[in-house]
């Protein structure tokens, strides 16, 4: 009998922040079914070199929307940002995984 081969989900990083390098090594060392294949920050330059340290694509989010190889978008950007990706993503028919980030809070 022969191996059947899964496709892997191409998979778009929205996030380049200091958590962003967990979820990173993660997904491209731990998820068979995972292919990770860009990730955009809210600069440009910092997507850029995140990506050069993992040998994927750095580019915009609107890049990681409008390919249509990549099925999924992972969000690691602070709370405020989210309603505005997801609705984007969902509108440009990705599926979705949410890393909802809570902000440390100050004790008085």
């Amino acid at each position: 009998m022969g191996t059947t081969e899964t496709k892997k989900m191409r998979v778009g990083v929205v996030g380049c922040g200091a958590i962003s390098d967990i979820y990173l090594t993660n997904m491209i060392h731990n998820f068979e079914n995972l292919e990770v294949a860009a990730c955009c920050a809210g600069h440009l330059e910092h997507a850029k070199k995140k990506a050069e340290q993992y040998g994927i694509k750095g580019c915009t989010y609107e890049e990681i929307l409008a390919d249509p190889s990549i099925e999924m978008v992972v969000i690691l950007t602070p709370a405020p940002t989210h309603e505005g990706l997801i609705r984007q993503a969902l509108e440009a028919g990705k599926h979705l995984s949410l890393i909802h980030i809570s902000e440390p809070t100050r004790r008085s």
